[in-house]
């Protein structure tokens, strides 16, 4: 069961009602579960981690075009898989597949996602 997308709309206007200064979202990503196990050809087909996405990005878009509250970034968490304080290695974040052996980058199906979102709901 994937968290609760909406429950950040609320948060963003909550925080907006509250405190009155822009947004900044600095960290928000989603660990699929024992995809440390997989092999690459199947760690990046994220369907999880995209779900989980559509969700949360959804859920700013709204607050920013309905609520007009001053979203002014958002990171998604994180660029490639890396090393987590609690878990090491061994637990997965990244919109990149890295192999930690031979350093080398695979972009999964989660990374295509956010770039055509971005694509698609960013101003420049």
């Amino acid at each position: 069961m994937l968290p609760d997308g909406p429950g950040l709309r609320d948060l963003l206007n909550y925080l907006w009602k509250t405190y009155e200064k822009p947004i900044y979202i600095t960290e928000n990503g989603f660990p699929v579960k024992d995809e440390n196990d997989l092999p690459t050809e199947k760690a990046i087909h994220d369907t999880d981690r995209i779900e989980y996405f559509q969700q949360y990005t959804k859920a700013v878009l709204e607050a920013v075009t309905e609520d007009d509250v001053p979203v002014k970034g958002y990171f998604g968490w994180s660029l490639l898989d890396n090393f987590e304080w609690a878990e090491g290695y061994q637990i997965r974040f990244g919109v990149t597949r890295v192999d930690y052996d031979t350093q080398q980058r695979t972009p999964k199906d989660s990374a295509a996602f956010l770039t055509k979102w971005f694509k698609e709901h960013i101003q420049t």
